[in-house]
């Protein structure tokens, strides 16, 4: 389970989220493009410039997409998708995957068992006959061939891949700069890595060497905004790049830091911590999300509600919201009533299908 969501999930039994959760993870699809004219609820964004990014709906059973201002651009028509990165996004049309322009124009055809999002001009993909992983490019054409067990996105020149059941880091020809030897290995961020050979948590560079000698627990992951949360005998704190604590371990679990604030649980209760260990948001919360784009959502007894980085009350949503989730490019998911919808940095509703 990506780290993002282990402290969401560690308490979000107690409100009953899971159902809700399992809607936006699998988001049940949409109908046909004849069947879905005129069928959302579309209320003018907050004009922020999305670069044409687009949002993916469901609808019926298919998967289309919206703009900013929520405006279906791109009508349900596809049996999944994935979301753009790099002007593409992955599609699946006739049990096969592909990739689409935001104009919803095919760019590569359906040929892949699976794909994933462009990282760096490189998408990952699994053949649809072999399952093995390798790389396209954004015109379709194999640039690392599909012979490994599983890769990950390309960051900062390098991708994790495994082959033989152990990690390792290839380069854009395909050819391994890290050795496959390790069972736990995360994406380089400032040419930093986290990495495991079984037992605990190190840290390398581009070149496979520690840059430290400490160790920590499993559960440790990479470096954001200069800092990575790392367990050791049971507790989490922050190490910086020397290895050393800059945040002493005394947390119950621990989030990496976005937009300069970090999520924390002590004694069952989660708060947001400043990069000095000091709380900005003290821990009187049962459950929140990473901040992201400066908001971060957070559920109360009254329901769900945003607050900025000083802890403050932004905007709070409806009693039927059950779920809702990061922002990303100006807008965020929520569930309300079993169906998907989109919200913008006001908390105004962009998009909601009618039921």
């Amino acid at each position: 389970m990506y780290t993002v969501f282990r402290i969401y999930f560690a308490v979000a039994a107690v409100f009953g989220l899971l159902a809700a959760n399992a809607v936006l993870a699998n988001e049940n699809r949409a109908e046909s493009e004849r069947e879905v004219r005129g069928y959302g609820k579309r209320i003018a964004a907050d004009g922020m410039d999305t670069s044409g990014y687009r949002y993916k709906i469901v609808y019926g059973g298919k998967v289309g997409y919206i703009d900013a201002q929520g405006t279906v651009v791109i009508e349900p028509r596809f049996g999944d998708g994935g979301s753009f990165s790099e002007g593409l996004a992955a599609v699946e049309i006739g049990g096969k995957w592909g990739f689409i322009d935001d104009k919803g124009r095919i760019a590569v055809a359906p040929q892949f068992g699976h794909a994933s999002e462009f990282h760096e001009g490189r998408a990952a993909i699994v053949h649809s006959e072999t399952g093995k992983a390798g790389f396209i490019n954004r015109e379709g054409k194999i640039v690392i061939p599909a012979v490994f067990d599983e890769i990950g996105r390309f960051s900062e020149g390098l991708a994790k891949a495994v082959i033989g059941g152990r990690a390792g880091y290839i380069d854009e020809r395909g050819m391994f700069v890290v050795p496959p030897r390790y069972t736990k290995a995360t994406d380089f961020r400032n040419g930093i890595a986290a990495v495991s050979d079984g037992g605990y948590v190190t840290y390398i560079d581009k070149l496979g060497e520690p840059i430290f000698n400490n160790r920590f627990g499993l559960q440790s992951e990479g470096f954001r905004e200069g800092l990575a949360p790392a367990e050791t005998g049971g507790r989490w704190g922050y190490i910086d790049v020397t290895g050393e604590f800059a945040v002493e371990p005394q947390f119950d679990m621990a989030e990496p830091f976005s937009d300069g604030l970090a999520l924390v649980m002590k004694e069952g209760k989660v708060g947001f911590i400043r990069p000095d260990g000091q709380f900005a948001v003290k821990p009187v919360l049962a459950l929140a999300h990473p901040f992201s784009e400066g908001l971060a959502a957070v559920y109360g007894k009254g329901g769900i509600y945003y607050i900025d980085t000083l802890g403050e009350t932004v905007f709070e949503l409806p009693s039927d919201v059950e779920n809702a989730s990061d922002f990303k490019n100006g807008l965020a998911k929520f569930v309300s009533r079993g169906a998907i919808g989109y919200i913008d940095r006001t908390g105004q509703t962009v998009y909601h299908p009618t039921k």
